[in-house]
């Protein structure tokens, strides 16, 4: 029968718009691109754990010296990382996370060299700078540029790649450390931080969706915030609240407890008698349950709330520590993992989907630089405090009690944040928020 060619245009339209549908949405491969790029992060934060006992024993240096490098690290990021969103800005998004990625892998590979403690600071100081183009700040921009709707999920699951490299890797770095030595542990180390990150920069990630003719995920859906895009505070007025002197000190405690207890897992596990090879296996069964945690744990906090998310992850990690301390029974090495594991989620979601909750979309990029500046500065004070509490003690018992405290602390300090952020927003920025 014969059709008007309006007609036909109109359902040629139609049918491909139903097809466009059908397709899988190119957010979700920006996602899996930033699973590999955490995943290089994870080598950073977690496998070189695995390095701490037997490079300061063959170095003849305590595990506070050694550690430190992991702390210089920490605070080369840290100083470069509230400059990174604006250097983003300005240059090529793929040029500058691909540099990061090379300088990153090529300092890893230097570390197989270095024959004294002078050399592993110096050689930190690179890969610090390298990793702050190549992890955190990449991940958020991509998360929000591709995604309104279900942002929370798609961060979550993008900083979940964290814990896959060190299931893959935690085995083969401890059984090459057994048969071949450090030196050549650093390389393999190297070589796999190289595979997981640069074949994702170069062929999965793109910065924005306009790029390939396409919008954000939810953009066009209305009702889909608690608050209107541009909404909160601005950099310079996000750190005069008390909302955020909360939040920051919470964070800063929350990376310190996790990096703490992760960067000396294996050393602990080591010293209380198992072989280093079933050290490294337990470390591995504790990353594929943090990887599934920092999976869903977005989910929770949008189902749940924050108030009874963070209680409920900050018991479970509060348990955990009290049970650390009696990993000599399979049982309890057993629902420490569980525990721990599960409860990891808090070092994931709350600097980015609570940053953007208490302080909105004005200038989120910037207050989420602030935040992250100030988990890495936790991160390298968790891994000194308890290397320098062994040095002391000869044990990490009285630091996982100590840890335990300040669980309690953070939680406190964040249900108190959440209170003040949205009466600071109605009283400075006459914004009424309803924060879940």
């Amino acid at each position: 029968m014969w059709k008007p060619s309006g007609l036909l245009k109109r359902q040629s339209g139609e049918a491909m718009e139903k097809k466009s549908r059908r397709k899988l949405f190119y957010g979700w491969i920006i996602v899996i691109g930033c699973m590999m790029l955490s995943a290089g992060g994870g080598i950073l934060s977690g496998v070189i754990s695995i390095f701490v006992k037997p490079v300061s024993e063959a170095l003849g240096v305590d595990r506070g010296l050694f550690t430190l490098y992991t702390t210089i690290n920490l605070l080369a990021t840290m100083l470069v990382l509230p400059a990174a969103p604006n250097l983003f800005k300005k240059y090529r998004f793929k040029t500058l996370v691909l540099s990061g990625a090379l300088v990153t892998g090529a300092a890893i590979f230097s570390f197989s060299f270095a024959g004294n403690i002078v050399l592993f600071y110096v050689i930190a100081a690179v890969a610090g700078i390298g990793a702050c183009f190549m992890n955190a700040v990449p991940i958020i921009i991509l998360t929000s540029n591709w995604f309104v709707k279900n942002r929370g999920i798609a961060t979550s699951i993008s900083f979940s790649g964290m814990g896959i490299s060190s299931i893959c890797l935690s085995p083969v770095v401890s059984r090459t450390i057994i048969n071949f030595g450090w030196q050549e542990a650093y390389r393999i180390v190297a070589i796999a931080f190289l595979a997981f990150t640069v074949p994702a920069i170069c062929f999965l990630i793109r910065e924005k969706p306009e790029d390939m003719g396409l919008k954000a995920y939810g953009e066009e859906e209305s009702g889909l915030r608690t608050e209107t895009a541009g909404s909160g505070f601005t950099r310079s007025q996000t750190v005069k609240t008390k909302a955020f002197l909360l939040f920051s000190i919470g964070i800063f405690l929350s990376s310190l407890i996790s990096y703490g207890v992760l960067q000396h897992f294996v050393s602990y596990l080591t010293d209380i008698g198992l072989e280093p090879m079933k050290a490294a296996g337990w470390f591995s069964i504790i990353t594929v349950v943090m990887t599934v945690s920092k999976a869903v744990t977005g989910r929770i906090y949008e189902k749940m709330g924050i108030k009874r998310a963070c209680l409920l992850l900050s018991t479970m990690l509060f348990a955990s520590l009290l049970i650390l301390g009696r990993v000599d029974n399979i049982l309890c090495l057993l629902l420490f993992i569980a525990l721990f594991g599960l409860s990891s989620g808090l070092q994931i979601v709350p600097p980015t989907y609570m940053t953007n909750m208490f302080f909105g979309d004005r200038d989120y990029s910037a207050n989420y630089g602030l935040i992250t500046t100030i988990y890495y500065c936790g991160m390298a004070a968790g891994i000194q405090l308890s290397s320098y509490s062994f040095d002391y003690f000869k044990s990490y018992g009285p630091v996982w009690l100590l840890y335990a405290a300040f669980t309690a602390a953070m939680l406190i300090l964040w249900l108190k944040a959440e209170k003040k952020a949205v009466m600071e927003r109605k009283l400075l920025l006459h914004e009424d928020v309803a924060l879940n």
